[in-house]
């Protein structure tokens, strides 16, 4: 029975995180340390077509 409440707890532990990281600048980036970063973005017409680019403006935007 513990092995099981065990189970399903870890289990909902990373559906927590899985929804969490999909939430704005999260969904793109995770979770930065640091007190300095440095982010390339590759905004080649191949990896941010006319439907992707409006997308990834407004979550680079969040704060």
């Amino acid at each position: 029975m513990n092995v099981l409440f065990g189970l399903y707890r870890a289990i909902e532990l990373y559906h927590g995180r899985i929804r969490w990281l999909n939430q704005g600048s999260m969904k793109v980036f995770g979770l930065v340390k640091g007190s300095r970063v440095g982010v390339i973005v590759d905004t080649s017409d191949v990896n941010c077509t006319k439907d992707r680019l409006p997308d990834l403006q407004k979550n680079l935007l969040v704060r």
